[in-house]
């Protein structure tokens, strides 16, 4: 059993714009945006966490504090390589925009 779709079928160049100006806007922007903010505080979190394993001396607790650190640095690079997949889209999704521009400019489009 299939999903209900979100969008009715695409019936001509301008529909086609406005629904990828929306994901642009909606979607994509919007998750590059909170992964830039998600990364900051993965860096903070980072930084706390060493500055806390090293206040903790070598006991559990400033393993436990080194363990966060490195599960940060694992995060961080996975936001990352998120981030630059999503930047990645948003190329691609500019490039696409750019092509109906031009077939709704030629009329070619209705």
């Amino acid at each position: 059993m299939g999903r209900q779709r979100i969008l009715v079928d695409i019936e001509n160049v301008g529909q086609a714009r406005k629904i990828e100006e929306t994901v642009e806007s909606g979607y994509l922007e919007a998750t590059i945006e909170h992964l830039l903010q998600w990364i900051a505080v993965e860096e903070d979190l980072i930084s706390s966490y060493d500055n806390l394993s090293g206040k903790g001396g070598e006991g559990r607790r400033g393993e436990i504090f080194s363990s966060f650190s490195r599960n940060s640095r694992e995060n961080l690079k996975y936001l990352n390589e998120f981030l630059r997949l999503c930047e990645q889209m948003q190329k691609e999704r500019q490039e696409r925009l750019i092509l109906l521009g031009g077939l709704e400019n030629s009329g070619a489009g209705h």
